[in-house]
């Protein structure tokens, strides 16, 4: 089921792609949309919103996977001499990074005593992904202004 749910999310960013790009919208602009759907899903998740919470976490990961335009970004910002150091360079960090926030979560999980059931505390978890949410914020932000500066 999991493959096949895959298989979905792979072809609907794929047409969502195609259809961007006949609007000529831009990798970067696509980016910036779907990194904010992204937020605001992960939100909801904080909140309990959802009845089918596992709905909500497939639309996180479809909208979470377009982080790989960014690597057209790259490409096209820089000469092609330099173009795949600057994607080797976001690679690693993109690695790195994963590594370093799955810790930190871990770390932050942990400050809260286990459940009564012997899992982990739910406030650990909300205060784990609320951090991650503020973190990504951070990052958009910095996304827009990097972008304002361009503009100017």
């Amino acid at each position: 089921m999991v493959q096949v749910l895959l298989l979905i999310c792979v072809e609907t960013l794929h047409l969502l792609l195609v259809w961007i790009l006949q609007l000529q919208m831009g990798f970067l602009l696509m980016l910036e949309r779907m990194q904010q759907s992204a937020q605001v899903l992960q939100v909801l998740v904080l909140l309990e919103w959802a009845e089918m919470p596992v709905l909500l976490w497939f639309f996180i990961g479809a909208m979470g996977a377009t982080g790989v335009l960014a690597f057209s970004v790259l490409a096209q910002t820089f000469s092609a001499g330099l173009a795949g150091r600057a994607n080797t360079a976001q690679n690693l960090m993109i690695f790195a990074m994963a590594f370093a926030l799955q810790w930190g979560m871990g770390e932050v999980i942990n400050l809260w005593p286990a459940a009564a059931d012997g899992g982990y505390a739910k406030a650990g978890y909300q205060a784990a992904f609320g951090l991650a949410l503020i973190l990504q914020a951070i990052a958009f932000v910095w996304l827009l202004l990097g972008r304002e500066a361009r503009r100017s």
